[in-house]
């Protein structure tokens, strides 16, 4: 068996532990993106690419199997990430090619690329987008202008914030070659032109997406994050202020409507004057974390420990610039995401060449050591990744048994209580992972959230805080003040009313505890309570306050609603 089987093999078992451990998980980014594929409908928030591969899962695969069928899409990715990867370092340096402790070397980097940075476990398009990334790198390398075009254009399609790399990459590749770099600027700009026209369609106006400009307001200058910012012509409907809780009954039929199309809810909070201060802050939180998680690439420690032996520093710097074609673009675009917002799997790509390129300058210039060290520097540092991968399968093979998949089950229980499919329903708790309703084809009218933030302490990692303080104060405040809510939750049409781990102390009249817990939160396992809802004698209100009258629920589910511009 060859060094390079025993790297597949590795990848391999890693790719299956990590869907093992998330095959029945869903958060609010994938059940937005299965929505979109199942209403084949244009959102201005949403790429479309990731929701059309998810077609056939949507139309073919049972539901309870549905999020494992889109890990295992998720794994392909993975795979194919790996192999170009590799491919690009043997176009790159087809002298090293086969040098074992190189080999190992980039393999561990492609790892930590695909699995700790991005994951399998969080269902979103940035696998896709790293193979679409490292496709167009080796396009460039190779020389073919069309084939580059409509790799660009599908990253774009795949993730608005992949048409400024193409951009910068285009325009780097224009100092080099002229006219190909000019034919793949036309063939991106004729692939995407349909999917431009249909979003003009769509709002009215022209633009590449909505996504950009609404996390700038979210990161940047302190809008209310992900949903429920008020004071918009179509914001959720604040039915309560203490504790806090909202109802959105139309116009979308999906899981949970505020995280379907952000950009409907917020239209026109999105645009707020520029701030120095806001993007000097957001440049220093977001930043520090992103040079933390360069510096971790894996076999850096290498370069520290045989530094000493490393004379030709100036080779180093000589070799780094030679690549500038795909350095460039991958600053760049890390520096786009430093001035809004960072998280790791963001900029897989960008940090893979952005250490692998210096890396292997240092690798040809640290003598016969490096052979050995480098491999043993770049897989030890996966390792606690890797450990802790391996002790939450133990974990939630120990607590869920071998094919359990409990939100499934939950299901079940909350259909048994008498909330068909279709049955509206709230939400009191945490609204970033309905899986549960999905899978029972429930729809959330209304809810009492979480509120989220993120640390801004120094530090590789910008680590999501829940916090839970609204929904114990909703726990607290007088029996009155919450049948007010449960009142208002009924007239946007809300049947039962669902709640996660109730407060001991709380009163519970009218719950019903159901027996199963599900691991929302990782490492705390969420019982869930249920409660009927008084159906109001009047028809449910489905319209927001002072809007015109409620649209018939046909026509409402055939036209998606227009998103006017902005003011300005």
């Amino acid at each position: 068996m060859t060094t390079r089987h025993t790297l597949w093999i590795i990848t391999l078992a890693i790719a299956l532990l990590q869907l093992w451990n998330n095959r029945f998980e869903m958060w609010s980014d994938g059940i937005a993106y299965l929505d979109v594929a199942s209403r084949l409908e244009v959102n201005t928030y949403w790429s479309p690419l990731f929701s059309w591969l998810l077609i056939p899962v949507v139309h073919l695969v049972p539901l309870r199997w549905s999020a494992t069928a889109v890990h295992l899409l998720q794994v392909v990715f993975a795979l194919l990430a790996v192999l170009l990867a590799d491919r690009l370092w043997q176009r790159l340096a087809p002298e090293t090619a086969q040098d074992r402790g190189w080999l190992i070397t980039r393999w561990a980097a492609a790892w930590w690329m695909v699995f700790e940075l991005t994951s399998i476990g969080l269902v979103q398009p940035d696998g896709l987008t790293v193979c679409l990334y490292l496709t167009a790198c080796l396009l460039v390398l190779h020389r073919r202008p069309v084939l580059l075009g409509v790799v660009l254009a599908a990253g774009y399609l795949a993730k608005a914030a992949m048409l400024p790399f193409a951009l910068i990459l285009l325009a780097c590749w224009w100092f080099v070659e002229r006219r190909r770099a000019m034919l793949a600027a036309a063939i991106l700009c004729l692939c995407c032109a349909p999917w431009w026209i249909a979003l003009h369609q769509r709002t009215g106006r022209w633009t590449i997406g909505d996504s950009g400009p609404l996390n700038y307001a979210w990161e940047v200058n302190g809008l209310t994050r992900w949903m429920h910012g008020q004071g918009g012509p179509h914001s959720t409907r604040q039915i309560s202020s203490a504790p806090d809780a909202f109802v959105y009954p139309t116009p979308f039929t999906v899981t949970y409507p505020p995280f379907y199309e952000p950009s409907y809810w917020y239209a026109g909070l999105e645009n707020q004057p520029f701030s120095l201060t806001n993007q000097l802050r957001a440049l220093k939180e977001n930043g520090i974390p992103l040079l933390w998680r360069w510096l971790a690439m894996p076999g850096f420690m290498a370069v520290l420990a045989l530094s000493t032996r490393i004379r030709d520093w100036r080779g180093i710097g000589s070799e780094v610039r030679s690549r500038w074609l795909l350095l460039l673009p991958a600053v760049a675009t890390a520096g786009m995401y430093a001035a809004v917002f960072f998280d790791k799997r963001y900029v897989a790509a960008q940090l893979f060449l952005l250490g692998t390129i210096p890396l292997r300058a240092a690798y040809l210039r640290a003598g016969p050591p490096a052979a050995w060290i480098f491999p043993i520097a770049a897989c030890t540092a996966l390792l606690p990744s890797l450990s802790a991968e391996m002790k939450l399968a133990v974990d939630k093979l120990l607590a869920d048994g071998i094919s359990s998949n409990l939100h499934a089950t939950v299901v079940g229980e909350i259909h048994a209580a008498g909330a068909p499919p279709g049955t509206a329903v709230a939400l009191i708790g945490l609204t970033l992972q309905p899986e549960w309703a999905r899978q029972g084809r429930l729809r959330i009218v209304g809810d009492v959230p979480f509120r989220y933030s993120y640390t801004h302490e120094p530090g590789p990692n910008r680590e999501l805080l829940l916090d839970t303080a609204n929904v114990e104060r909703f726990w607290q405040v007088p029996a009155p003040v919450r049948q007010k809510i449960y009142d208002g939750f009924a007239q946007a049409g809300a049947r039962f009313v669902i709640a996660h781990e109730v407060p001991e102390k709380a009163d519970t009249t009218g719950w019903t505890r159901l027996n199963t817990k599900v691991n929302l939160i990782s490492g705390c396992c969420q019982t869930f309570w249920i409660r009927p809802l008084t159906p109001p004698a009047d028809p449910p209100a489905t319209h927001a306050a002072g809007s015109a009258a409620p649209t018939p629920a046909a026509a409402r589910d055939n036209a998606a609603p227009k998103i006017p511009p902005g003011p300005g």
